[in-house]
């Protein structure tokens, strides 16, 4: 027989490997789809993991910030110098006070001769 001759069974065989081949060659191109779906919905997903992240880390600086300032109003330092604020503020309105009642009591009353 020569070596190169193509009989029946060659060709039997030799189209058996091209259906097989192509059989292989749908499934992995479907497999392909299939990935690059499952891939496309992951980066969805992971796009929006990243928003709820960058969401949650710009609220977290915005209450990081309240808190300082709160801990800076309410530092004791702070506290001491409005109580003694408050404490001239009130001293200064008893002052008035009784020198407004002095004027009130010089006017509602009669008036010494003179």
């Amino acid at each position: 027989m020569d070596p190169l001759a193509i009989d029946a069974r060659m060709l039997i065989q030799m189209g058996a490997v091209l259906a097989s081949l192509s059989g292989a060659y749908v499934l992995v191109r479907t497999q392909v789809r299939g990935l690059l779906k499952s891939r496309d919905e992951m980066k969805e997903n992971l796009n929006e993991i990243y928003n709820k992240l960058d969401k949650v880390e710009s609220a977290e600086a915005v209450k990081s910030t309240q808190i300082k300032t709160i801990a800076a109003i309410l530092s004791p330092d702070n506290l001491e110098k409005r109580n003694r604020e408050m404490g001239t503020i009130i001293s200064g309105l008893e002052r008035i006070n009784k020198r407004l009642d002095r004027v009130e009591h010089m006017h509602n009353t009669t008036h010494p001769p003179l």
